[in-house]
């Protein structure tokens, strides 16, 4: 763990997502006391060790489902042996990070819902599930990494209800987390406002530095402590995404039969390209799966893609 001051950490939540959901397989969890907006469902699929919650340390083992509230101060940590640089170990989870805001408004509407929000406002003191009943809800939660847009929201949302409605968990504190200082985030959402707006275009690393005043090799450090991504993880995510998002509305409107020249311009125009200037080692694909009656015509029908981007990618 290097720092016991709780540290704003910013969850790469996108815009257009009201549930993020990741699978993690790391040789260890994030080992900076942090909190952050959104509150975080985790459950552990392998690995074991120490959660802190504002003050209180409890164990926690493969098959614990962990709740931690909004801007409540936590850690995952382990035995010595995880940080060892020669060491075999790892661990895995999947976290669901979601507005608790957001879904307030939610709540509002639907008087039926009244249980789950009162279980969230228990959150910010640490909830721990364990033994059958967190790996029920753990099976859903790997269905839940599958989904996106609206079908999962539904299935999360009934997760949610399944564990409000379970009588047996365990408070991990019982202070009342304190979290005054708000500069880090506000630096961290203009840095994420700023991305969203300019993506599909050249952004360097000076440009963001620049925003928040900091040299950007202070930058790179402040922004890996508080994201666990680098800058150009996050600027590639981000343009994924959105050209995720318009190769769907192309596809859409494309004839039944098409030629896969009709969507080149796709990666281009959000700013993934394999031909920019000062970019290096970078390469984009997009796959198709053809119609078996039809193999040599790609299908609107069977269309499927990806993306793969070089791990040396640089910021352009």
């Amino acid at each position: 763990m290097r720092e016991m001051d709780p540290i704003c950490f910013k969850v790469p939540r996108l815009h257009e997502e009201t549930v993020r959901v990741e699978s993690w397989d790391l040789p260890f969890f994030y080992d900076s006391v942090h909190y952050h907006e959104e509150c975080q469902l985790t459950y552990i699929l392998e690995g074991r060790g120490l959660v802190m919650v504002v003050d209180k340390l409890e164990e926690f083992h493969e098959g614990d489902l962990l709740l931690i509230g909004k801007n409540t101060p936590h850690v995952l940590l382990h035995d010595k042996k995880y940080y060892d640089e020669h060491s075999v170990l790892h661990v895995r989870a999947i976290s669901v990070f979601f507005s608790k805001d957001t879904f307030h408004q939610v709540f509002n509407l639907f008087p039926e819902t009244a249980k789950i929000e009162e279980f969230l406002e228990q959150a910010h003191f640490g909830i721990r599930i364990k033994n059958n009943e967190a790996r029920r809800i753990g099976d859903e939660l790997k269905q839940l990494v599958k989904l996106r847009q609206v079908p999962r929201i539904i299935l999360f949302m009934k997760i949610l209800d399944q564990i409000s409605r379970k009588l047996e968990f365990d408070f991990i504190s019982s202070s009342i987390p304190h979290v005054n200082d708000r500069e880090d985030n506000l630096k961290l959402q203009k840095i994420f406002d700023y991305i969203t707006k300019n993506y599909e275009k050249r952004i360097t690393l000076q440009d963001v530095a620049r925003l928040i005043n900091l040299t950007p090799t202070a930058f790179c450090r402040f922004f890996k402590l508080r994201t666990n991504k680098t800058f150009s993880q996050f600027l590639i995510e981000v343009r994924i995404n959105q050209a995720c998002k318009m190769l769907s509305m192309v596809i859409s409107m494309l004839p039944k039969h098409f030629s896969p020249a009709d969507i080149t311009t796709v990666p281009t125009s959000t700013g993934i390209s394999g031909n920019t200037r000062g970019s290096r080692h970078r390469s984009t694909r997009i796959r198709y799966s053809r119609n078996p009656s039809s193999p040599s015509m790609p299908d609107r029908d069977y269309f499927r893609y990806s993306f793969s981007v070089s791990s040396h990618a640089m910021i352009f």
